[in-house]
């Protein structure tokens, strides 16, 4: 009879729960800590702005005044983004998916590690149904 090994974990599966419990973390931290969790926007499609604000408050989370806005291919406005979470006021990056970040692996998990170090989080909006977001 086979042994039935489990299966192995993907490096998109491990960064993906990494991401997971660096939200549970951070939002945790920051109720306990009385206040509500606090985002900054991040996105390279000024028209994303709206649906991250929508999704942004259905979660229950205050929005920065701080917004951070790339060209395609550009990543100053991420690397701001970052720094911003180093406010012990700011627990998070908001933005619409993966494909707003550079495409490489790579720099996708020194990103979490980094928001790691500062207690932050990366969020994604969900799909929504029919992929109108």
């Amino acid at each position: 009879m086979p042994l039935l090994t489990p299966p192995r974990s993907t490096r998109a599966g491990s960064l993906a729960a990494l991401r997971r419990n660096q939200r549970f973390d951070a939002i945790l931290g920051a109720r306990m800590a009385g206040r509500r969790p606090t985002v900054v926007l991040y996105t390279t499609s000024t028209a994303a702005r709206p649906v991250l604000v929508d999704y942004a408050r259905l979660s229950g989370w205050q929005i920065s005044e701080d917004a951070f806005f790339d060209r395609p291919g550009s990543t100053k406005g991420l690397a701001m983004a970052c720094a911003a979470t180093e406010s012990p006021l700011v627990d998070g990056i908001l933005t619409l998916d993966r494909r707003m970040l550079p495409p490489s692996t790579d720099t996708y998990e020194r990103t979490l590690h980094l928001l790691g170090r500062y207690g932050a989080f990366l969020e994604f909006v969900p799909p929504l149904p029919g992929g109108a977001a």
